[in-house]
């Protein structure tokens, strides 16, 4: 079942919504899943200290993060950063290139890998649903994407899509580079605030202290406004020179 118009142009602020909700979980359970898998780990290997558990859990959950940024910036440096703010689904040009010759969706697989391990952040109850919610949304944005794609791109996207995975990425290329142009500067532009979230999460894993997570989780919004803001002026600038 695909997206309506509304969900995809709203899709990040949806995605926003569904970390509040999850991480809102705490009302009813306490008991945060980083601390409670440290603690169980503890339990099975009497050699780590409670203290090394704690960092090993969101250490891994922070590695998650980062991939799921980097990842994110690969591909969209090849999509640009324009496209990842657009209301509107483009599926005027198939990108095969980068991670796309990997898997078809790598943008959300890196939403995914940012939800498990943000994962450790949040409640027991929490967390399923966190993850739950993203597989739900992801499929529903995918399913409106492709759709487009397929009725745009005819049989050049079929043969794509029976050959490149679609959220599960090949271990090698499964089509040749296409030759489109990588930037390295407008994927960390778009990207900026998942490297920020992944940011968050590291300085935690450091200090502990979930003031100071939440301290640059919140800035992350405005490093995003900012972003974004730059974006849209790139794009009506680039829209002026095409239209001289």
């Amino acid at each position: 079942m695909k997206a309506t118009a509304t969900e995809f142009r709203l899709r990040f602020w949806i995605f926003v919504a569904i970390y509040w909700l999850s991480f809102s979980l705490y009302l009813f359970d306490h008991q945060n899943l980083g601390g409670w898998l440290a603690m169980n780990a503890g339990r099975l290997l009497p050699s780590l200290t409670g203290g090394v558990a704690v960092k090993i859990v969101f250490w891994l959950g922070t590695l998650l993060a980062v991939l799921g940024a980097a990842l994110r910036t690969w591909a969209t440096g090849y999509l640009r950063p324009e496209v990842m703010v657009d209301e509107r689904v483009h599926s005027a040009r198939l990108v095969a290139d980068g991670p796309y010759r990997f898997l078809r969706n790598p943008l959300y697989f890196g939403n995914m890998l940012m939800a498990f391990g943000y994962a450790v952040m949040a409640s027991r109850v929490g967390a399923p649903v966190l993850v739950a919610l993203h597989v739900i949304f992801l499929l529903r944005l995918i399913g409106r994407e492709e759709a487009a794609l397929a009725k745009t791109q005819g049989e050049s996207y079929a043969g794509y899509c029976r050959a490149v995975p679609r959220l599960w990425p090949s271990l090698t290329p499964r089509v040749p580079a296409a030759g489109h142009p990588f930037s390295l500067g407008g994927g960390i532009l778009g990207e900026a605030f998942f490297w920020c979230l992944a940011l968050a999460e590291a300085v935690f894993a450091v200090t502990l202290k979930i003031k100071v997570f939440y301290w640059v989780l919140w800035a992350s919004f405005a490093v995003y406004a900012v972003c974004y803001a730059v974006i849209k002026l790139q794009r009506r600038s680039g829209d002026a020179d095409r239209a001289l």
